[in-house]
């Protein structure tokens, strides 16, 4: 019987990624070793909520957290945040309803860098450019009052 890994796992409470990262830094010996167990982004129709969770914070300096919708032709920044210790950290993104529709133009990339006493390690998550028919109403219906 072939001998099967396990690259990640699916729960009902959403994909959970095993992403290892150990990384040498040339004859130092100092590595960043750490696990982004979760990185997603959901939208409700007037925000995106980008959320990220790591199993620890040894050795990193920061995240950096950009955006890319397609009208941009690379990565906005958004925000850099310090490592706090509570391994999770959600930020809202309220900039993206275009016009009186509150659609998005079209898929909208967030791109979440880890920094570290080595290489940088990046990852990218989407959001799709459209919302269900009760989003949509209720964030024209939001508007009609602003």
């Amino acid at each position: 019987m072939p001998y099967r890994r396990r690259l990640f796992s699916i729960s009902s409470f959403g994909l959970r990624l095993g992403l290892g990262l150990a990384v040498l830094l040339g004859s130092a010996g100092l590595a960043l070793a750490t696990t982004l167990l979760l990185f997603l982004a959901t939208y409700d129709g007037t925000a995106a909520h980008v959320e990220w969770e790591v199993a620890t914070e040894t050795d990193l300096h920061g995240f950096d957290l950009s955006r890319k919708t397609p009208a941009d032709s690379d990565f906005q920044p958004l925000a850099t945040l310090t490592p706090t210790g509570r391994l999770r950290y959600t930020f809202v993104d309220s900039c993206l309803v275009q016009g009186r529709s509150g659609l998005l133009p079209g898929p909208v990339l967030y791109r979440l860098t880890l920094r570290g006493p080595g290489p940088d390690q990046t990852y990218t998550t989407t959001v799709a450019g459209t919302m269900s028919v009760v989003q949509r109403s209720w964030g024209s219906i939001k508007l009609m009052f602003h």
